[in-house]
């Protein structure tokens, strides 16, 4: 009998969190940006992470006396969540979409040589970008998402004991690059090898040696 595999690999923990925001304006892709221009977002809080999204749905279609005439599948929809600790000035302004106010404060006020966040004027939310979460061990080095779509929320308890927590979700949809058209995510090797990917339709790209799985 042939194996479908002739070594066991496995992959476990998501350490860290990289993004690449597009500016309206850049047409670059997962072939054209560097590995320093991903920005580095932080780890996410133990038992925080998780990947969601709906299960791929089967739709069987019947004649009156139950004999089946067609099935038809819906693919399911990608994505993850969890929390980061990490409450920067850098991470609220591009995740919370905060903005830096200039407050005109008199002699004495509470705000005087206060650094100050203003939320709610823009929505939390990071559209079009790339996001890469990197593998503790295995395989693989990293997942990557083409094309996401990020919201942020500030949330936690009040406790001492406990932190406040900025918590991200994010949404995956089809790649519109070129060499990465149509896959939802991409399994990054380590060391240069081949790249695989989860296409939303079956596809092949010879240039980045895409592998349907």
């Amino acid at each position: 009998m042939a194996k479908l595999a002739e070594q066991f690999q496995y992959v476990s923990g998501i350490t860290w969190f990289d993004i690449y925001q597009r500016p309206a304006s850049d047409a670059a892709t997962l072939s054209t940006i560097t590995a320093d221009q991903w920005s580095e977002v932080g780890g996410f809080r133990e038992g925080t992470f998780s990947f969601i999204g709906d299960e791929m749905e089967i739709t069987s279609h019947k004649y009156e006396n139950g004999q089946e005439i067609i099935s038809t599948t819906t693919d399911g929809t990608y994505g993850f969540e969890g929390d980061l600790a990490n409450v920067a000035e850098e991470i609220c302004t591009n995740l919370l979409q905060m903005d830096a106010l200039t407050l005109t404060a008199g002699p004495g006020a509470f705000v005087e040589g206060r650094k100050v966040l203003g939320a709610g004027k823009k929505l939390a939310v990071i559209e079009n970008c790339m996001v890469r979460l990197r593998f503790e061990e295995g395989f693989w080095d990293s997942l990557v998402y083409p094309n996401c779509k990020i919201s942020s929320r500030f949330q936690g308890e009040g406790a001492s004991t406990e932190l406040f927590n900025i918590h991200v979700n994010a949404s995956a949809t089809k790649s519109q690059d070129k060499d990465t058209e149509d896959y939802i995510y991409l399994f990054i090797g380590k060391n240069g090898s081949l790249v695989a990917g989860r296409a939303a339709k079956a596809s092949t790209t010879e240039s980045l040696s895409l592998i349907h799985i």
